[in-house]
């Protein structure tokens, strides 16, 4: 089994910043109150998520393409992001769940290199105990402390003026162990 997890990057600077965003408890108040069956008045009420139970595939994909409605363009956010090479789900699941393991070991990422129009994809795979780029046809292997800088974006935004990006990004897919995998999808600068 596995799940997909889409979250936004635009104001935050690492994965658990972007998590507790997206597990966040939310007010339902004015024109989102919802209809209480009991006294059939609308109420204000308070809107949680917490996961029940974890998959063995966990597949987030960080949000770095975005549409700009007034200038009706498309760009990718090319902000750095972090994410570790472990991830620890046990604050985001019920009180009483039942799993044994709530870790999740990083072992892939899906890197798109260009503008949010146009670009290439290719993938960084942990194997047994090595780390390898699949770039086509071509597989090589692939450095862990290169993950930073291939993966999490820029450190300074950037602009390319030859496209509509604001920024330019990676998407990530992040895969965990431990029986389960955790995939995360980035994008990342073209650089010419």
């Amino acid at each position: 089994d596995y799940n997909n997890i889409q979250l936004e990057i635009k104001d935050f600077t690492d994965i658990y910043e972007s998590l507790n965003n997206y597990f966040r408890t939310e007010v339902m108040d004015g024109d989102n109150k919802i209809n209480c069956e009991q006294c059939n008045t609308k109420r204000t009420c308070h809107k949680h998520l917490l996961l029940k139970t974890l998959p063995n595939i966990l597949v987030i994909s960080l949000k770095r393409f975005e549409f700009d409605y007034d200038t009706m363009l498309k760009y990718k956010l090319n902000k750095y992001f972090e994410f570790p090479l472990e991830l620890d789900l046990k604050n985001y699941l019920v009180e009483n769940h039942t799993e044994k393991s709530t870790e999740y070991e990083l072992t892939g990422i899906t890197i798109h290199l260009g503008v949010s129009e146009y670009g290439h994809y290719y993938d960084i795979i942990k194997g047994q105990d090595k780390w390898y780029k699949f770039n086509d046809t071509n597989v090589t292997e692939f450095s862990e402390e290169d993950i930073a800088k291939d993966a999490f974006g820029e450190k300074e935004n950037s602009f390319d003026e030859e496209s509509s990006d604001k920024e330019h990004p990676k998407t990530i897919s992040i895969t965990a162990q431990t029986i389960k995998i955790l995939t995360i999808i980035s994008s990342r600068a073209s650089h010419t």
